[in-house]
């Protein structure tokens, strides 16, 4: 069923249309913008959009992240990539990553500033492809899960691992085949490393910011001195 064809939809929309009143929910406000922008509606869709950009969480992030896409809103999208940057690891083992679309994992896995674990991302893609082969109806086999995360599974920086994460978790899992293992291994020990496949450079996560209190400061004899203006009592 399409959602502007729901009886709660269709009755959220005329509502705004003939009132002016203007009724959203965690349940409706994707159909509700949808809706919106279906019918040219840009106040109503814009309270949608407002009304998820104040309830964006880690939980939520990477399925909003998927429909700010879909419905072209890039400030919400933005808005989705800091907090899918600040809080990656919340975000990728929420329930809400493994609804997302393909493209989007493959924005996900492709992001430099991305602030986690390599072997929490690379756990958090199995769970996805696990989701997505239910979604296709496939059995969830290794291979199979390999089969849906195609050349996505490239964009894992999994040569970035710890030689632990990667011996007792990638390693094992069965996703990699042989051959890619034992180059990963061969990668880490060996003085002339295989090329690989996979990204070889950590992710840069996010900048540290740095707050200068003073313009200048200086400790002698046990004591502090700085100069300019103090920015607390």
């Amino acid at each position: 069923m399409m959602y502007d064809t729901a009886n709660l939809i269709s009755f959220l929309l005329l509502r705004y249309i003939y009132c002016d009143e203007i009724d959203l929910s965690a349940d409706t406000v994707l159909a509700t913008l949808y809706a919106a922008k279906k019918y040219i509606v840009p106040h109503l869709a814009r309270a949608c959009v407002n009304f998820l950009e104040t309830s964006l969480s880690a939980k939520n992030a990477c399925i909003l992240l998927s429909q700010s896409c879909l419905f072209e809103e890039p400030d919400l999208t933005q808005r989705c990539w800091e907090v899918i940057d600040a809080q990656a690891e919340l975000a990728l083992k929420s329930e809400g990553f493994c609804d997302i679309d393909a493209q989007t994992l493959e924005s996900i896995l492709r992001r430099e500033t991305l602030n986690a674990k390599e072997i929490v991302v690379f756990e958090a893609a199995l769970s996805w492809a696990e989701a997505e082969c239910q979604r296709r109806e496939m059995n969830t086999s290794i291979d199979n899960k390999r089969k849906v995360l195609g050349q996505a599974v490239y964009l894992i920086r999994i040569p970035t691992m710890g030689l632990d994460d990667f011996a007792n978790g990638a390693a094992q899992s069965g996703v990699l085949t042989l051959n890619e293992t034992n180059d990963i291994f061969l990668w880490y020990t060996a003085a002339k490393k295989p090329e690989l496949q996979f990204a070889c450079q950590p992710r840069k996560g996010l900048t540290p910011q740095k707050c200068h209190r003073f313009q200048s400061c200086a400790y002698r004899s046990n004591q502090w001195r700085y100069r300019g203006r103090c920015d607390s009592i």
